[in-house]
């Protein structure tokens, strides 16, 4: 029996994380090696411009400069899309502004149309230059029920302009617009994202729902198109112009979409009352004060018992699942058994005081123990989660006055297609340990919703529950908000996302517990992502049966591998820097290792004259 040396039993585990690029079908640069010359972007047969407002200069990397003397001008393209789930348009720019106290001036801005020429039907994401020093993202459409929605304000810094200067130039930007097709035409989604390329960093996403013409909803082809509203004078900028063009559709099953609110000055948010602030808020006046600092950003919740802000974004029940919540902290003023919610995340059906709602609260029960509790408002419902220790949300009960760790409360609701069929899920997390603190669901059957809910609009908030008084609480701060929704037409389910909320962890390129294995690679092997040390089942020895040598390679396996690739791959040259890796020559075999996992063994034979090595990969799909 040949001995196998250490180098030959070298296993490596190789982690990747890799993105899918959306299709995209049309991908301009604006150079002649696409077929482009100087002058009017219309030279091109691919391109609509009837008054050549869109001039195209081919020399360098190929730019788009806009008509500043010129308003309501349209370059379209003139490459159908066909009819699907959702389509995409982006450009990459940059502009020159001069310091104004103007407010929503359009500066330019993306979306479909329903024909190549003038005439048709839209919908399209503008970016406008707001009051002094701000910018803003808001929506424009030709529906039945024309939307206005806007964003929070953009500090101008963030686009790369100087607030020193009376005249600057802004960074490379990026502009991205999708929309998602709904049930019909009065159930569009989108998404839009604003980044600036030069620093590398995301500006802001913005997430708004809107209706259409039925004309737009059921035509066979959507066509992409930049548009210049305002003219330079009107919108008090120069030099708009565009280096790059896509635009795509696909069919998508589900679609995530999220807006977070972080209450900082850098979206636009101030100190006072949060009411009316960046014209999302409203509610109760007296609800909260926005304090604004350097290092720490928050809403504080008010003093008094069950005041209602309800943030305006609409969320429709025509949505596979909604979603509210928040990370929060609070102070715990003196440790006795008092009772009550003093903290609430909440979908509600109106802007009132007293809206229908369904609502998860943190509530105390005694000195120490704690719960969640669900509640539907139309036909009094609750249910209630097990009590859990406050010391999981870091407060010591040896001492009368404390300070929580910093928290995050969930609720997905999953809309059914009757008002018995609905469920929901309530997560609670202590993000400064990394770890869940404790979650409960309630099931389909369980409660009843409004009929009306049944093809409506539900709006995320928060609300101040029982009084500090009451429940011995004070300094109760909501550090972030948001809503999400994900469109699909089914309650959505991501395996991973599961896994990550049970323990209270973010995305799977993160290793909370500094252990070398990225949250991927410790879904993956079973492991544990805030211990480090529970990596997980992966292992490795060697075997000989009936005087055949084996190296082997033992890992968990999830049985749904949604979302997750395992690549077994084997080198036998006995060279790692030279030789070649493949997936040939490996025995495989497999058992049940627990509920959501299998233990795999990959072998390979040892015998001949040459080292052998196995690699594990995993890749996110």
């Amino acid at each position: 029996m040949k001995k196998i040396s250490t180098l030959a039993t070298l296993i490596a585990l190789t982690v990747l994380s890799m993105q899918t690029a959306y299709g995209q079908l049309v991908d301009y640069s604006f150079t002649a090696d696409e077929g482009f010359e100087t002058g009017s972007i219309a030279l091109h047969p691919d391109w609509y411009d009837q008054n050549s407002d869109y001039q195209v200069d081919t020399n360098g990397t190929g730019t788009v400069s806009v008509n500043g003397a010129e308003t309501y001008r349209k370059a379209i393209n003139q490459v159908a899309f066909p009819s699907n789930t959702q389509y995409s348009v982006g450009i990459e720019f940059t502009f020159d502004r001069i310091f104004t106290n103007a407010n929503d001036k359009h500066v330019i801005s993306v979306g479909f149309k329903e024909s190549p020429t003038f005439a048709g039907d839209r919908v399209e994401m503008q970016l406008s230059h707001g009051v002094a020093g701000f910018f803003r993202l808001k929506t424009s459409n030709s529906g039945p029920l024309v939307g206005n929605e806007k964003s929070g304000g953009l500090k101008e810094e963030l686009l790369g302009f100087s607030t020193n200067e009376t005249f600057s130039s802004s960074d490379n930007l990026w502009f991205g617009y999708a929309i998602t097709r709904g049930a019909d035409a009065s159930s569009w989604s989108g998404f839009a994202v604003l980044s600036n390329l030069t620093a590398g960093t995301e500006i802001q996403s913005f997430t708004v729902a809107f209706d259409t013409t039925q004309d737009f909803f059921t035509d066979d082809s959507l066509y992409a198109y930049i548009n210049s509203v305002n003219s330079d004078a009107q919108s008090f900028t120069s030099n708009r112009k565009i280096d790059r063009f896509t635009a795509g559709s696909e069919d998508v099953d589900v679609f995530e979409q999220v807006e977070e609110v972080e209450f900082t000055a850098q979206q636009g948010y101030e100190p006072g009352s949060l009411f009316g602030q960046q014209g999302y808020w409203t509610g109760n006046s007296d609800q909260t004060d926005t304090e604004v600092d350097a290092t720490i950003n928050y809403v504080q919740l008010t003093t008094n018992k069950y005041k209602q802000m309800t943030y305006t974004l609409p969320l429709s029940t025509t949505n596979g699942m909604l979603e509210v919540g928040g990370e929060f902290r609070f102070d715990r003023s003196i440790n006795t058994n008092a009772t009550g919610s003093f903290m609430t995340f909440n979908l509600v059906d109106n802007f009132s005081n007293f809206p229908k709602f369904i609502r998860v609260d943190l509530q105390r029960t005694s000195a120490d123990q704690l719960r969640m509790v669900f509640t539907e408002k139309e036909n009094g419902f609750s249910a209630f989660s097990d009590l859990f220790d406050e010391s999981a949300l870091g407060l010591d009960g040896g001492v009368t006055n404390d300070s929580s760790d910093n928290l995050k409360l969930s609720l997905k609701v999953y809309p059914g297609m009757s008002t018995n069929d609905w469920s929901a899920a309530m997560v609670l997390s202590n993000m400064t340990a990394g770890t869940q603190v404790h979650s409960f669901s309630v099931e389909e059957g369980e409660f009843i919703v409004k009929e009306s809910w049944l093809d409506s609009t539900l709006y995320g908030g928060f609300n101040s529950s029982a009084s500090e008084t009451d429940t011995y609480t004070t300094n109760r701060q909501i550090e972030s908000f948001y809503v999400a929704v994900a469109t699909g037409g089914a309650p959505v389910v991501i395996p991973y996302e599961e896994w990550a909320s049970e323990y209270g962890v973010g995305g799977m390129d993160e290793d909370p517990d500094e252990d070398s294995l990225n949250n991927l690679a410790e879904y993956a092997l079973m492991g544990n992502p805030t211990n480090a040390m529970d990596q997980g089942v992966f292992s490795t020895s060697t075997s000989s049966v009936d005087g055949t040598n084996y190296l082997n390679m033992m890992h968990a396996m999830l049985i749904d591998t949604e979302g997750v690739e395992y690549n077994v791959e084997v080198n036998d040259s006995g060279n790692l820097v030279i030789g070649s890796w493949t997936n040939t020559g490996i025995t495989v075999t497999s058992g049940a290792l627990a509920d959501d996992y299998l233990i795999v063994t990959n072998a390979i034979v040892t015998d001949d004259e040459n080292q052998g090595f196995l690699r594990l990969l995993i890749v996110e799909e």
